[in-house]
């Protein structure tokens, strides 16, 4: 909202007004600075992309353990649904499906493959005694051995409190890999430029991704030049050129600093965004933000912690503040109180009021009608000018109606 004020800020600047709106706007933008919590790196940060004929700088996650006694490299991938082991190394380690559990797995284009079955493996991390019982589904033409799925890097809390686990490498790769696998990814609510999106947070992901369909919702400008396609790998070892890249500003909360980023954009991908492995890094996202992070359905079930996990607080700010934006639009206008904007003022006034008594916090609460209440009493005093020259001008009418009036009944008695 103090982007606002000071839009407000520029528009009164140029017409007459006294002192205390002056005072009035101020107020209200201390105040509103005064209640917002910023990110400890008040910084902007920008994630740049991979433009064709550059290399990216990528971060390589892996973890090592035993499978069936026997030694693996395995690659911890929180965009995976599921377990994963490749046909080849199914096949070496002599292993048969489990009869009728083959099943049609999602790439991240929406595409299909066909896994021939699942097996099941005894599974232990490096250093470690406890043996965990492993599902994997067969992926034919995999390029990583074995790859340990969302649900089993949560349960094993290896992303969090065992992150000891995993080895991080930084590297440099001319072909990027997406490996998002399976349609039912755990994702973590933010905001790309001010609106909701429920992004996966996915380690086996070198680049940051968006939904064709997502980007063109946000209105974003994609370039499409060839430098700007990319060719991606998948998991299965299939590549798919994407449609261009979109930048756009990430938002891991409401009132955090906003993160600059090259969104590669593709078509048919399953998922509004991605984030990519070295966002995660930098972030630290599944410590910071895991209470955060869940299904797409049991988040957007839980009303009563917010839209796509935003907490209630940012819930309703989000709902003022998208009101404060067509207010603005309305004034900044070239007739900003006719019939139809004063009527949306008042319906303004009544939603604005309904958003601020859903705040839980009763300090937050208080502020938020003391700006409304000066926001009200800004929109009156400029509407005041209004009114008296609309009042002056029906004034002059009649008079001029009366005037021409009282002429005739002259001529029609002459």
């Amino acid at each position: 909202m103090a982007a606002i004020i000071l839009q407000i800020s520029e528009v009164l600047d140029a017409i007459h007004k006294p002192d205390w709106i002056r005072h009035t706007v101020g107020t209200i933008n201390h105040t509103q600075s005064s209640t917002v919590t910023r990110h400890p790196s008040s910084t902007q940060r920008h994630v740049a992309s991979r433009e064709k004929g550059s290399m990216l700088q990528g971060v390589r996650l892996e973890v090592d353990g035993n499978l069936n006694e026997t030694g693996v490299v395995a690659v911890p991938d929180t965009g995976c649904c599921f377990n994963l082991i490749s046909e080849k190394k199914a096949t070496l380690m002599g292993l048969k499906p489990i009869a009728g559990t083959q099943d049609l797995m999602t790439l991240p284009n929406g595409s299909k493959v066909m896994s021939p079955g699942q097996v099941q493996l005894a599974f232990s991390f490096d250093g470690e005694r406890e043996k965990h019982g492993l599902l994997c589904s067969i992926l034919p033409g995999a390029t990583r051995d074995l790859v340990l799925g969302s649900v089993f890097l949560k349960a094993t809390r290896t992303m969090t409190d065992y992150a000891h686990r995993i080895k991080k490498m930084s590297y440099r790769l001319a072909q990027p890999s997406l490996n998002l696998i399976g349609a039912e990814q755990d994702v973590l609510g933010g905001y790309i430029n001010g609106s909701e999106c429920l992004a996966v947070p996915d380690t086996g992901s070198d680049v940051m991704a968006i939904s064709l369909k997502h980007a063109r919702r946000l209105g974003l400008k994609v370039r499409r030049r060839e430098r700007h396609r990319t060719l991606v790998e998948f998991l299965d070892g299939s590549r798919v050129r994407t449609k261009g890249i979109a930048q756009a500003e990430w938002q891991f909360a409401y009132g955090e600093s906003p993160v600059r980023c090259d969104f590669h954009v593709i078509k048919g991908l399953p998922v509004d965004a991605i984030l990519n492995n070295t966002m995660l890094d930098e972030y630290d996202v599944f410590r910071q933000y895991e209470e955060r992070i869940g299904s797409s359905e049991s988040l957007q079930a839980t009303m009563s912690l917010g839209i796509y996990g935003i907490s209630l607080v940012e819930v309703c700010e989000q709902k003022i503040r998208s009101l404060s934006d067509s207010y603005l639009d309305d004034i900044k206008s070239d007739n900003p109180f006719t019939p139809e904007k004063v009527e949306r003022e008042r319906a303004r006034r009544d939603e604005i009021r309904d958003a601020i008594a859903q705040i839980p916090d009763e300090t937050l609460r208080a502020t938020k009608q003391h700006q409304e209440y000066l926001r009200k009493r800004l929109w009156d005093e400029l509407r005041k000018p209004h009114l008296e020259a609309n009042t002056s001008t029906k004034t002059t009418q009649d008079k001029q109606s009366i005037a021409s009036h009282r002429n005739r009944g002259s001529r029609d008695i002459e």
